[in-house]
């Protein structure tokens, strides 16, 4: 009887050592756990934050090139319209396309929940402005395509030059997406 005494005893002492123990060891695993994924978010997001500054640093040139694709476009129709010209040849946009590779892996990844929320809505408004480019810039490259058969080639060019339109204006659009977007990243980056 005395020695299941002593062992219950010992059992104890010791249960409140062990039980601290384990829970000494789940705090440092889950602390260890948590700093492994903020350094694995911190990576998706400066590979978010590169991608963005090269489309913002493409984004004006491409711009530049669509609207003289669309002045020329302009010229073509006008001349066509005043008979100067017999045939009708619209450029096409062809210019470097806008990446968003970073965007699409990170939102895949189990990390993504560790971006600050404030962070991911000021990236999905960049990225949304960007799919509503690239969707314009599909439109155009298949228009000619997919087009009615009962359109003429004059209408055509106009539609055309109406995507355009809409295409110039939405890169404006994006480049004050990109602008506010890394004003606030960098006011970030010096308050830390």
């Amino acid at each position: 009887m005395r020695n299941i005494f002593k062992f219950l005893k010992k059992i104890l002492l010791e249960m409140p050592a062990i039980m601290l123990g384990l829970l000494v060891a789940l705090a440092l695993n889950s602390w260890k756990e948590n700093n492994d994924r903020a350094y694995r978010a911190a990576n998706l997001l400066a590979s978010i934050n590169n991608e963005i500054k090269h489309n913002y640093e493409i984004v004006p040139s491409v711009k530049e090139s669509t609207i003289n694709i669309y002045k020329r476009n302009d010229s073509i129709i006008s001349l066509y319209k005043n008979s100067e010209i017999k045939s009708l040849s619209i450029a096409t946009i062809t210019s470097e396309a806008i990446r968003n590779v970073a965007w699409k892996t990170a939102s895949l990844s189990d990390d993504f929940s560790a971006i600050p929320i404030e962070t991911l809505t000021e990236l999905s408004k960049v990225y949304l402005e960007q799919e509503r480019v690239e969707f314009i810039r599909n439109s155009i490259d298949n228009l000619f395509i997919n087009s009615d058969p009962e359109l003429s080639s004059l209408n055509l060019a106009k539609i055309k030059q109406n995507h355009m339109s809409r295409f110039i204006s939405r890169y404006e659009d994006l480049i004050k997406e990109y602008e506010d977007y890394l004003k606030i990243d960098s006011n970030k980056n010096t308050n830390n």
